[in-house]
């Protein structure tokens, strides 16, 4: 599972990274330490016309075809069954993005309860997690939100939890995002666990379980 993440990084790295105009990143106005469920973040999509475009969206995935607009349960979705389950698999078809994070919090479960850890790329840079998409339209209401997609931890992860979000690198996000790309056997090669030996992962305040905490210092290790 991935319950909270991480956008801290530079509008101009992101720009580099994911390949978006600059000027779409006018939505990213503040660095983000606790992105929780519910709330609006940076995403990353591709437009009919092939090139990627930056978006603000809420997660927690709202179906096209739900009946209400508060059903955003979907905050994670297991990248084994995505192409399958019925919440998931028309987007998983045709609404993939990428969510940028320099970082996320999992929880390890210890005899005095849970331990919040900060994981991160070894390099300290952004990367992308792989989500889906979808747009929940009534009348005049338009909802647009996102899911991460999760798969097996690695070797690093396992001791911590035995998910993680499915961190796409830079190489295949352009197939990740084509929408002409829809069967599941040409995109599994992207929903792998990353490599454990280019990440790093630490002890970290109690403090992030509150959303309402959003500062630098809940990515600070603590002992």
């Amino acid at each position: 599972m991935c319950g909270r993440f991480v956008q801290t990084s530079r509008k101009d790295r992101i720009a580099e990274l994911f390949g978006v105009d600059p000027a779409s990143l006018d939505i990213f106005d503040a660095p983000r330490y606790n992105i929780a469920p519910s709330q609006v973040c940076l995403v990353i999509r591709s437009l009919d016309l092939g090139w990627p475009v930056a978006v603000a969206h809420s997660w927690g995935l709202l179906p096209h075809w739900s009946k209400s607009a508060g059903d955003r349960r979907y905050i994670n979705a297991r990248s084994e069954t995505v192409f399958d389950k019925p919440a998931f698999r028309s987007a998983a078809r045709a609404r993939r993005c990428l969510v940028p994070a320099d970082g996320f919090y999992e929880w390890k479960s210890t005899r005095t309860g849970k331990v919040p850890h900060f994981v991160h790329l070894n390099n300290k840079q952004p990367f992308g997690i792989a989500g889906l998409w979808d747009c929940w339209e009534r009348g005049r209401d338009r909802i647009e939100t996102f899911t991460l997609l999760t798969t097996q931890a690695n070797e690093l992860m396992q001791p911590i939890h035995d998910r993680m979000p499915v961190i796409v690198k830079p190489e295949q996000f352009r197939l990740w995002l084509d929408s002409t790309v829809t069967e599941k056997e040409k995109l599994a090669g992207v929903l792998q666990p990353y490599p454990a030996t280019e990440m790093a992962a630490y002890p970290v305040s109690a403090r992030v379980n509150s959303p309402a905490n959003d500062d630098s210092k809940l990515v600070e290790p603590v002992n």
